[in-house]
C-alpha cells in the first residue's frame, strides 16, 4: 500500500498533500492513498473526493481517498481530483503512468571477497540498485550470517532526472570469529508491482595468515 505525503500546495482549509502518484503496472493490483490536509478551524473535518476532469485508466477507480484496482490499459492518464468538505475545496491535476512491470537491476551481479586471518578486513564492496521505474522502493533480504554486514543508502531507486546511477548498498565483512575456509550466501532484492527478484551471490574466501619467519619468532 502506498501512503503518499508532501506539503500543502497553497492556502485553504482543505486540499491535497499528494502532488504525484506512484506508477502502476498493467495487470497488477494498484492501491494509492491520497494525502490531504484540513485546517483545524473548519468544524467539519470530513473530506470527500471526486474526479472533476479527465479519467482514470480503465480498471482503476476512486474509492474515498484511495485509487485502487487493476489497470487494464497502458499510457499516461491525466485527470483532476477534488477534495472538499463543507468549508472549502481543493483541486490537483495528476498524471498516472501505467507501464509494464518494473525491472530491478543490481550491479555488479556477484561479489567475491578474500580475507587473510589476522589482517585488515577487506575493503567494502558497493552495489548499485536501479530500476526501469523512478523512485521504486525495494526490499533487501539477507541471511543471518554474522560475517556479513549490509547497509542500504535509501532503499529507493533514484528519481527521474537524478544524477545518481542507482541506490548505494555497501557490503562489508565482519572478520571476528572467522576460520579459514569458504563462505557463501546471497542478497535478494525485490520490489512492488510484480518486479522480479534479483539474487546477488556473495562469496568469501578466508585464508590462513602469513607464516611467521624463524627470526620473527625469536624476537
Amino acid at each position: 500500500m502506498w501512503v503518499l505525503g508532501g506539503y500543502p500546495a497553497g492556502a485553504g482549509t482543505v486540499g491535497f498533500r499528494t502532488q504525484e502518484l506512484p506508477w502502476a503496472a498493467f495487470g497488477s493490483p494498484y492501491r494509492a492513498v491520497l494525502g490531504t490536509f484540513v485546517d483545524g478551524r473548519c468544524i467539519d473535518g470530513g473530506v470527500s473526493f471526486a474526479t472533476v476532469g479527465g479519467a482514470l485508466p480503465r480498471g482503476l477507480e476512486l474509492r474515498g481517498e484511495t485509487i485502487t484496482g487493476v489497470p487494464e490499459e497502458f499510457g499516461a492518464f491525466s485527470f483532476r481530483l477534488r477534495a472538499s468538505n463543507s468549508c472549502s475545496a481543493g483541486e490537483v491535476d495528476f498524471v498516472l503512468q501505467v507501464t509494464g512491470r518494473p525491472i530491478l537491476r543490481v550491479t555488479p551481479e556477484e561479489i567475491d571477497l578474500e580475507y587473510r586471518l589476522g589482517g585488515p578486513a577487506p575493503e567494502a564492496k558497493v552495489l548499485l540498485v536501479s530500476a526501469t521505474w523512478p523512485g521504486l522502493a525495494y526490499t533487501l533480504t539477507k541471511g543471518s550470517e554474522p560475517w556479513l554486514r549490509v547497509r542500504q543508502q535509501a532503499g529507493v531507486t533514484p528519481l527521474a532526472g537524478s544524477p545518481f546511477a542507482g541506490d548505494v548498498v555497501r557490503v562489508e565483512i565482519v572478520p571476528e570469529n572467522l576460520k579459514a575456509g569458504r563462505y557463501e550466501t546471497a542478497l535478494v532484492f525485490s520490489g512492488p508491482q510484480g518486479a522480479a527478484a534479483v539474487t546477488v551471490p556473495v562469496r568469501l574466501r578466508v585464508v590462513a595468515g602469513a607464516p611467521v619467519s624463524t627470526e620473527e619468532s625469536r624476537n
